[in-house]
């Protein structure tokens, strides 16, 4: 039996049971479906690729491609492989023939229009993902510490990589695509603190025009205030907070002990008020989310504890014009960060992997990155 035993499909409804019953082994169950109707109610939409892996037509696998096309951009994720499978080593044979690969890359480009862009957020502790995703080129652009509890043991948090794909920067791509996204894009305005993690970013992306980084170094000056805000709790996983020219709704996830933070405000100093507001009632949460594009927004979050983990160019696309993306994580507690670190560069190697865990970890210890530190 080798990995050419294995055939690949379309996913199917009648696929749920077996497909979900794999998909709760390796993530836990609230990861990101709760149920079985949530995952086959995700896998036959019509911006979701979601093929299954076969073995004498019995399911021991699958993965799941996302289309955003508001954005352009395309996810994949959930790729899994039964543990029995690789155990026997049937696994690296699949995963490193390129076949796989280029045979899904030409399913997504048929089915979907107009993707700019692959973005993925991967355990940082699985090698079979992360292999994956190299095969198809991706590259890093962050590290994220303490990312999800993952599995039976809810007590323990695993970190994790984002990796992009820009069709151009790929020879296998261009034959699909023809666009030349970076032909028009200016250097990012950035706070010092995050030059360090950007230079990094472009260097792993092969990107030019590195040196040429300029930073902007200001402080936002909040007008405290006794006005009361207003917080609606829309369901069990969305909250509102609401001042007179802010908005941010935060997305939980109590079971994960995480939360997304989006906002809309046009004034840097109600902005930072409010989230000093916010921050206070989601104080219980492990990790707090949040991306962020102009150099006012990353002065605000860096300022209120939050660091950057990932830089992606071009991410954002708003009014027909794409905007380069900082995420930006809050943690509760760095205590088990060494801890991580050591895992990942122990499972993952390569400088490609230092460089990035490094650049990242270097922001979460200190308060600037060390300047002495080159690219």
């Amino acid at each position: 039996m080798t990995f050419k035993d294995l055939t690949i499909r379309e996913f199917k409804k009648e696929d749920t049971e077996e497909f979900f019953k794999f998909y709760e082994e390796e993530y836990g169950s609230y990861f990101d479906f709760r149920s079985k109707e949530e995952l086959c109610n995700y896998a036959l939409q019509d911006t979701t690729l979601s093929n299954v892996i076969l073995f004498n037509n019995k399911i021991i696998g699958g993965y799941f491609v996302r289309y955003e096309p508001q954005n352009r951009v395309c996810y994949p994720h959930g790729l899994i492989l039964s543990k029995k499978f690789r155990t026997n080593n049937i696994h690296k044979g699949f995963i490193v023939n390129p076949e796989n690969f280029q045979n899904l890359i030409t399913k997504v480009f048929t089915k979907f229009e107009n993707v700019e862009m692959f973005y993925a957020i991967l355990r940082a502790f699985s090698r079979t993902a992360n292999t994956a995703s190299d095969l198809m080129g991706s590259r890093y652009a962050g590290f994220i510490p303490s990312m999800h509890k993952i599995g039976e043991d809810k007590t323990k948090r695993e970190p994790g990589f984002i990796k992009v794909l820009y069709p151009q920067l790929d020879a296998f791509f261009q034959q699909f695509y023809d666009k030349d996204l970076f032909k028009e894009w200016k250097l990012p305005k950035i706070i010092p603190e995050l030059k360090f993690l950007t230079k990094t970013v472009l260097s792993l992306l092969k990107i030019e025009k590195k040196s040429n980084l300029q930073t902007i170094d200001f402080k936002i000056t909040p007008k405290y205030s006794f006005r009361e805000y207003e917080r609606l709790d829309i369901n069990e996983n969305l909250i509102s907070f609401k001042s007179e020219e802010c908005e941010v709704v935060a997305s939980i996830n109590k079971e994960d002990s995480s939360a997304y933070i989006n906002f809309k405000s046009n004034n840097s100093s109600e902005l930072y008020n409010l989230m000093s507001k916010v921050l206070y009632d989601l104080s219980e949460f492990d990790i707090i989310n949040v991306d962020v594009i102009s150099v006012e927004e990353q002065r605000v979050f860096q300022d209120l504890g939050f660091k950057a983990v990932a830089y992606i160019p071009l991410f954002k696309l708003i009014e027909g014009k794409r905007h380069d993306l900082f995420k930006f994580i809050k943690l509760k507690s760095l205590k088990d960060l060494s801890r991580q670190t050591n895992i990942v560069l122990e499972i993952q190697r390569g400088y490609k992997v230092r460089k990035i865990v490094n650049s990242v970890v270097n922001i979460l210890r200190y308060k600037y990155p060390i300047s002495q530190i080159t690219v």
